[in-house]
């Protein structure tokens, strides 16, 4: 092998090299906007609980959502909105923690845990604390959650 051809090589090398970490800069970079956009939309879903904003939900929520509650029952968007007018059960409080967001293209997963306190229809009070996953998809409105499922935690004592 010649000199020049090494040194083209070595060219050629440090282009292709250079071009992928551009391309994962760019790929790192785009997924960190998915990634705080998905965290903002969790903030306010938070929010709107607390407020029982359906509005909101009615915007956020895809339309094939799908809830899978703590207590193991299956919610679609429109029975989802509906418990939330119906205050069923009254949320007072709700804390997210240890939130891990992973971007895969158009579709982001969130885990994290989750405390939630409240009344239920006959006006009990409640708390309990969960681990969750959230599936959020871009759509060409921007993102949305399209479903959630709980997991409660339990005391060993």
């Amino acid at each position: 092998m010649t000199r020049g051809s090494r040194r083209l090589i070595t060219l050629v090398t440090v282009a292709a090299v250079g071009s992928i970490a551009w391309s994962t800069r760019a790929a790192m970079s785009a997924d960190s906007g998915a990634e705080q956009a998905v965290r903002q939309l969790e903030n306010q879903s938070i929010n709107a609980t607390l407020k029982r904003d359906t509005a909101f939900f009615d915007q956020a929520l895809t339309s094939d959502f799908l809830n899978i509650t703590a207590g193991g029952k299956t919610r679609n968007k429109n029975q989802t909105l509906r418990d939330l007018r119906e205050e069923e059960p009254r949320v007072t409080s709700l804390k997210a923690e240890d939130l891990e967001v992973r971007v895969y293209g158009d579709t982001a997963v969130m885990t994290g845990s989750s405390t939630i306190r409240g009344r239920d229809a006959k006006g009990r009070s409640f708390k309990g604390t969960g681990l969750f996953t959230r599936i959020f998809v871009r759509t060409s409105g921007g993102w949305k959650i399209a479903s959630h499922q709980t997991t409660p935690m339990m005391s060993i004592n």
